[in-house]
């Protein structure tokens, strides 16, 4: 197994913190096999993979969970038409190229999926039979040429590699403007759908890389309680500050002036603050 329990678990509750802050929203899913990134990566043996730069575990890029979206979008996605498509792909994320169609950004920002435990590497193998075949078909001329043609007679060439085993992941999508938090949900739906049916990472096709959601199961239920604890150290102290700042024994004469600017203070510190954590605080004060 590799990763520090303590810091991923750090780095998921600052992920949901952040994610929340920006009205998105934040899911775990679980791979119900194997799971391969960064396949295609130099590495002295051919088989890269793609490790954390400061965690230390194998993690899915942003753009790569950004890309998985648009490819369930653009071509699986039944329940839109041609033109609704091609609209959603623009807002979402954002015009390619010069056109006609004014440039602009899209609407979400698509984080890292990170491992919400330690994770167990396994060593895989994949054994092609053909590799002359693979390298070189293109180019046989002749149907005489017995050592490229793809047949029975040529040895399999072994070649291992890493891969991840049932691991839980943390993914996250957030929207860049709040009225955009809605797309961030339509996001993770389509993410889910995409997840299940395509597979994200290297060897979808045989089967790597498949996810389901695990919303209220471990290690996902005990991660937001955790969330909940830790941001009460923010919000929800300054809320316990008005109370206390507004109790009779701090209203007396001379506090006043005290009490106002306190107050004031808090109040515009909230202006940012989740809409639950406001309306605490509009309650209170």
């Amino acid at each position: 197994m590799t990763g520090n329990t303590q810091e991923l678990e750090r780095q998921a509750i600052a992920l949901i913190q952040r994610v929340r802050w920006l009205d998105g929203t934040v899911e775990g899913f679980k791979s119900d096999w194997h799971f391969a990134t960064g396949l295609g990566n130099p590495h002295p043996v051919e088989n890269g993979f793609l490790w954390h730069p400061t965690l230390g575990v194998p993690y899915l890029p942003g753009s790569s969970v950004k890309g998985l979206v648009r490819a369930w979008v653009e071509h699986w996605d039944d329940s839109l038409t041609p033109d609704a498509k091609t609209a959603r792909c623009r807002d979402w994320f954002g015009t390619e190229v010069k056109s006609d169609v004014p440039e602009q950004t899209g609407q979400l920002i698509f984080f890292d999926a990170l491992p919400m435990e330690r994770v167990t590497l396994v060593q895989d193998v994949m054994t092609p039979h053909y590799g002359d075949w693979y390298e070189k078909g293109s180019k046989i001329k002749t149907t005489g040429d017995i050592e490229h043609a793809p047949a029975d007679w040529h040895d399999p060439v072994p070649v291992p590699f890493l891969v991840i085993k049932n691991a839980h992941w943390l993914f996250a999508i957030a929207p860049r403007n709040p009225e955009n938090a809605a797309a961030a949900t339509e996001a993770m739906q389509a993410l889910q759908q995409a997840l299940e049916w395509l597979g994200a990472g290297a060897k979808t096709a045989v089967g790597y890389g498949r996810m389901v959601a695990e919303k209220d199961e471990e290690p996902v239920k005990a991660l937001r309680e955790k969330t909940v604890k830790v941001s009460a150290s923010a919000e929800q102290q300054r809320i316990v500050a008005i109370e206390k700042l507004i109790t009779p024994a701090n209203q007396g004469r001379g506090r006043g002036h005290d009490l106002y600017q306190k107050t004031g203070q808090i109040i515009q510190e909230a202006a940012n603050w989740p809409a639950e954590d406001r309306t605490q605080l509009r309650n209170v004060a």
